[in-house]
């Protein structure tokens, strides 16, 4: 019974470590944060509204019951892989919906991530402009072999 007991413990333990330690081995060096402005309005009637500039993520506009999307690479000069978390601020962040989200990016690839806001996902979506902006923070493994 003893035996039993032991060896359900060391089976909890590995699981846990399975779980914790990718998390652990990328959590304590950030080598870089980007940071992208983006918006959105929701019209008051159904009006649609496209915004072609590239200084930032500018959705246009958007009727609650549509929604936009843009899409973007991800890649990094970087010897190693690195963990690529992508949070969202501003009253923007209810709408945002991505594509890929807290991955790992290895050295010399390019990951397409979409973006994609859609205003009826909000508990109560209102006219209006939304702004914020999409923070993307690389982090490298605490350990480099």
């Amino acid at each position: 019974m003893e035996k039993k007991k032991v060896l359900v413990i060391v089976f909890l333990i590995m699981i846990l470590l399975y779980i914790f330690l990718p998390d652990i081995y990328y959590s304590f060096s950030i080598v870089e944060t980007r940071t992208y402005g983006l918006d959105f309005i929701i019209p008051e009637d159904n009006n649609i509204g496209f915004n072609p500039e590239n200084d930032s993520f500018h959705m246009g506009t958007v009727p609650i019951d549509s929604s936009s999307s843009r899409k973007f690479y991800l890649s990094h000069n970087y010897y190693h892989p690195v963990k690529v978390d992508i949070k969202g601020i501003g009253n923007i962040t209810p709408y945002i919906v991505l594509s890929d989200n807290n991955f790992i990016l290895e050295p010399n690839v390019s990951k397409k991530v979409v973006i994609k806001l859609i205003p009826k996902i909000a508990p109560d979506p209102q006219p209006g402009n939304y702004s914020g902006e999409l923070i993307m923070i690389f982090r490298k493994p605490l350990i480099i072999w």
